[in-house]
């Protein structure tokens, strides 16, 4: 049976009080020194008052003898390196007396903080690790390239994502997306004191690689695959709509395309870019042909051509132009750049007399025919000047200038009619097992004969490699990129409206 008494109890701070007056808690009063002290109507069951932690502190006729306040378990951390903590204040939500710290860490600039601030101790338990200050190093972002961060020292152990700030002393691994690689080994990085120990080169797209399989269609007597050059396109003139496709053209870049100038050459003056559009990923000729599944259309901003092309006026040397779209070009499947190199001993191997390139296009099929309604794949042996002169008309031989290649065949096998023009000759060339192909021309003229396409001919190319420095001079630091970044400053955007189909 429970008896009702009148007590008093001194209470340290740090207990938990569990003497109730009435089912409620006792009116406590700071008796000082870090002591509670509570009065009042006690129900006891043994006639004794006992604190939180269950030691007995007095019964109803004896006294209370004050106990010695108990210290904390918490033992602060040494501070920081580089940063400093500060004590928060205890929580008013929590009950009084419990044995917690709290500390705030921050740090000094420019060291951020590595770990989860505040952090909390409860009867001497620290949760968690003590947050530090580091350096870290930035993390860029690229459309080519990916980063993934060790776990440990060991490359065995896996990696994880990244984030944007990597702390000093971390490694990462960068590795290049699907449809980029990289021409030398990426090698681990290493953040040190702010500054990563090295910085590989950004990955460069996947070039020249033919797709395996795909679609069958018929170009001449040969299955010509879907696919078979992703880096093809078709220039299309706006004047009617739906627009006509007059030319085509290679991807070098996601905004840049390599044609030829006279495509885009009228009236001894070249045409305002407005009036022209490409479209890349395509098999049909026709602008909205409904079978074709993954176009990608882009409207022309700029068109550079050497400074000395003036079409037949200078019998079509310079024949070439540097096409730039609108809008950036989604590398995918079938939609991928030709490669590029102007290196001497690559150039000379694949345009040895024989060695046989690939061209495509939506030209005429024959002499008096209409233009191909699909795209067509010739394959076409390259063939030397001093053949080419020899086997070519005396009133052709003026255009055989010194920037020219010859390729193709003169017993009507294969060759290229109006409509190809622009196309580019590419070459293969095998690079640790793979085989990619190389633009070396770009289909500039051939003996009509008043024909629309004479098939009994060679055709010329402009050699591209002759034109490496005038190619270069629109893209940022190409030797080492790539043809990735086009020079802002060397691109202007046609503002002339007045002058456009549209």
């Amino acid at each position: 049976m429970f008896s009702v008494i009148t007590a008093s109890c001194l209470l340290h701070t740090q207990d938990v009080i569990a003497a109730t007056i009435n089912g409620k808690w006792a009116e406590a009063n700071t008796a000082g020194d870090g002591i509670l002290e509570i009065t009042g109507d006690v129900g006891c069951k043994d006639d004794s008052l006992r604190c939180g932690d269950g030691v007995k502190n007095t019964t109803a006729d004896e006294p209370l003898a004050p106990r010695h306040k108990r210290s904390s378990l918490c033992v602060l951390p040494p501070q920081p390196d580089h940063g400093a903590y500060t004590e928060a204040p205890y929580p008013a939500a929590f009950p009084p007396g419990l044995d917690i710290k709290i500390l705030e860490y921050t740090c000094f600039p420019p060291y951020r903080l590595v770990g989860k601030s505040p952090i909390f101790c409860n009867n001497g338990q620290w949760t968690g690790t003590f947050p530090t200050c580091k350096l870290f190093c930035k993390l860029a972002r690229y459309s080519d390239m990916d980063f993934r961060c060790l776990v440990s020292e060991d490359p065995a152990d896996g990696y994880t994502k990244c984030d944007y700030l990597i702390p000093s002393g971390a490694k990462v691994q960068p590795f290049c997306k699907v449809h980029y690689y990289s021409r030398v080994p990426l090698n681990i990085m290493t953040c040190v004191n702010r500054t990563w120990d090295y910085m590989p080169d950004t990955c460069r797209p996947e070039c020249g690689k033919v797709i395996p399989k795909g679609t069958p269609l018929m170009s001449g007597g040969r299955p010509a695959m879907h696919g078979e050059l992703p880096w093809h396109v078709g220039v299309y003139y706006k004047k009617n709509k739906p627009y006509e496709q007059i030319c085509g053209g290679s991807i070098i870049s996601r905004k840049a395309v390599l044609s030829a100038a006279h495509c885009f050459w009228k009236l001894e003056a070249m045409e305002p870019p407005c009036r022209y559009a490409v479209q890349a990923g395509k098999l049909f000729r026709d602008w909205n042909d409904e079978q074709d599944e993954e176009v990608q259309q882009r409207d022309v901003i700029d068109i550079k051509i050497p400074p000395h092309y003036r079409g037949v006026q200078t019998n079509f040397q310079y024949d070439l132009a540097l096409v730039i779209l609108e809008k950036s070009l989604f590398f995918k499947m079938l939609v991928q750049p030709v490669c590029l190199d102007f290196g001497p001993e690559m150039d000379k191997r694949h345009l040895k007399p024989g060695s046989m390139g690939k061209i495509a296009g939506w030209g005429y099929t024959s002499e008096a025919g209409e233009p191909s309604p699909y795209l067509k794949v010739a394959d076409l042996p390259s063939v030397g000047i001093q053949q080419c002169l020899n086997e070519t008309s005396f009133a052709f031989k003026v255009y055989i200038t010194v920037d020219k290649i010859c390729a193709g065949y003169t017993n009507g096998t294969a060759t290229v009619c109006k409509g190809d023009s622009g196309g580019g000759l590419s070459f293969p060339e095998q690079e640790n097992g793979v085989t990619k192909y190389y633009l070396r021309g770009i289909v500039s003229t051939a003996p009509a004969d008043g024909l629309t396409c004479n098939t009994v001919t060679l055709t010329t190319f402009t050699h591209v490699a002759s034109h490496n420095n005038f190619i270069k001079s629109y893209f940022e630091n190409s030797d080492r990129l790539g043809f990735r970044h086009l020079n802002a400053k060397m691109i202007a955007f046609y503002n002339d409206t007045s002058v456009c189909f549209d």
